[in-house]
């Protein structure tokens, strides 16, 4: 067993603690100030998460996309995907893991990169079409958000899901 498995299962159990309270944005901020500052850290200790992610960007962007980064984090997809596309729009509701982003940005100096503070899809801009949806362990959460959902039947989302 290597070394970063024990850490990703931490990771997922960690996160199966913020569905207690998925609609309480006090505790959700309270938990991401503390995570943000491990999660490129933790990450960076699978080896397969990064070519796999390349190998996901590479597969869906294209250079004249508008690319939505659903829970974006820290942004390591987005940046990967900012390479490739003409605009990538990241979404996420932890404004500390945004923080990680903006920085990132401007030491990359990006001029391609919108970030946005809120859930999905009441985060995005209206009328705003995309190109390609990307994301990398945020269904889960999206799932177990129903209350959330109801408030926008009568839209319909069209999601392409790669299995890498």
């Amino acid at each position: 067993m290597t070394f970063w498995k024990p850490l990703r299962t931490f990771y997922i159990r960690t996160t199966n603690l913020t569905h207690g309270f998925q609609e309480n944005r006090t505790a959700l901020d309270s938990f991401y100030k503390l995570w943000a500052p491990l999660y490129d850290l933790s990450v960076s200790l699978d080896s397969g998460y990064k070519r796999n992610l390349s190998r996901m960007v590479k597969r869906v962007v294209q250079a004249s996309d508008c690319v939505l980064d659903v829970g974006c984090g820290t942004g390591l997809a987005t940046l990967a995907a900012a390479k490739n596309a003409k605009e990538v729009v990241a979404l996420d509701p932890s404004q500390a893991m945004l923080d990680k982003l903006a920085k990132k940005i401007g030491r990359e100096k990006l001029r391609n990169v919108e970030v946005r503070n809120g859930f999905f899809p009441e985060g995005l801009e209206k009328g705003k079409t995309y190109d390609s949806v990307i994301t990398s362990f945020m269904l889960a959460h999206l799932m177990l958000r129903p209350s959330r959902r109801r408030r926008k039947l009568g839209q319909t989302y069209w999601i392409r899901v790669l299995a890498i």
